[in-house]
């Protein structure tokens, strides 16, 4: 028995080229390797494409990619398996501790930049999501701050999925840094808030027609920039919101009756000693005005806000569509006001 042993844990021919093979189906793990060190872009995947990813995920990334679209893992794999179990195991130390430590050596290539990056986005993320509920809480109050989920999406580019009870469980907004270098929603909740309550839009420019006193004719757009939502959560009435909304004036909407040249250019004008005034708090840069006739467009008109290159006054500009210009005989002009 001790002769047959001996014989079973001599390397045949056959043996020493199935270790050589067992070792070189190690070589494609070097791809995870590359991915845990210096992460990947994923070119393919169709709707999951998200650029670039590191760490775990960029190692499942291009472990998926290796398993599904290009077998190489699989095959490798059941090759390791089958020969460790059948072959390796049965050798002496001389042939399973090299084995051993080489399969070793590679689990700790891919799995120790992996740590360190989890650990990186682990110090990122706890030093960041305190920032991100001060600027939700001044911007939306302090109850959306405490109650809302921050999860980090992208450490790269700074960016987090915020989850919370104003919308539906599976919606999220993103925060990120903006230009001045502030964590920002860059306005994703008020939008996501809008599509989930169609009417909000509507309610909130009413209130501004009435709060300015608005002409019968005239009908302002108002673009929410902040709420203070307190103790509101997804499906209760919005109404009690809109007196607290922040918001500023970009567009409006007059109809007329009947449309000429001079009639376009003093209408523009008396916006802007009349109207102007009493919202000029909520406007940007400039203010939009889509002129209509019974119900059909005829001109966007526009008020740019004195600024030094327009030496300090305001300019008018009357741009015609073609119902005004075949109907009215309407034409384009600018003109300081």
């Amino acid at each position: 028995m001790g002769k047959k042993a001996s014989e079973e844990k001599t390397l045949s021919r056959g043996g020493i080229a199935g270790l050589v093979i067992f070792y070189f189906s190690f070589i494609p793990y070097l791809i995870l390797v590359w991915a845990a060190v210096a992460g990947t872009d994923t070119f393919f995947g169709g709707d999951a494409f998200r650029g670039y990813v590191y760490g775990f995920e960029a190692v499942g990334y291009m472990g998926l990619m290796f398993s599904i679209l290009f077998p190489v893992y699989p095959v490798c794999l059941i090759y390791q398996i089958l020969f460790g179990l059948l072959y390796i195991i049965r050798r002496p130390r001389e042939v399973k501790r090299p084995a051993g430590i080489y399969a070793g050596v590679f689990v700790l290539l891919i799995l120790v930049p992996c740590l360190v990056y989890s650990g990186r986005e682990l110090v990122y993320y706890s030093k960041n999501v305190p920032v991100i509920r001060e600027m939700l809480s001044e911007k939306y109050g302090e109850e959306v701050a405490a109650d809302c989920k921050i999860k980090l999406d992208d450490m790269e580019d700074e960016e987090f999925n915020v989850y919370s009870p104003i919308l539906l469980k599976d919606r999220s907004f993103t925060v990120s840094r903006n230009r001045e270098g502030d964590f920002d929603d860059h306005g994703y909740l008020i939008l996501e808030f809008e599509n989930e309550n169609e009417g909000f839009r509507e309610d909130l420019n009413r209130y501004a027609d009435e709060k300015f006193d608005m002409p019968s004719d005239m009908h302002l757009e108002a673009y929410c920039e902040g709420l203070d939502f307190g103790s509101y959560r997804y499906g209760d009435d919005y109404a009690s919101l809109i007196p607290s909304a922040g918001y500023s004036v970009f567009k409006m909407y007059v109809e007329l009756e009947d449309a000429d040249q001079e009639t376009l250019e003093k209408l523009l004008v008396s916006i802007w000693e009349e109207q102007c005034p009493k919202f000029s708090d909520l406007l940007d840069s400039s203010l939009v005005i889509i002129v209509s006739v019974k119900g059909q467009p005829v001109a966007n008109m526009q008020i740019t806000l004195p600024i030094p290159e327009n030496r300090n006054l305001p300019v008018g500009s009357i741009g015609v569509l073609d119902a005004g210009r075949e109907q009215y005989g309407l034409i384009d002009k600018a003109f300081y006001i």
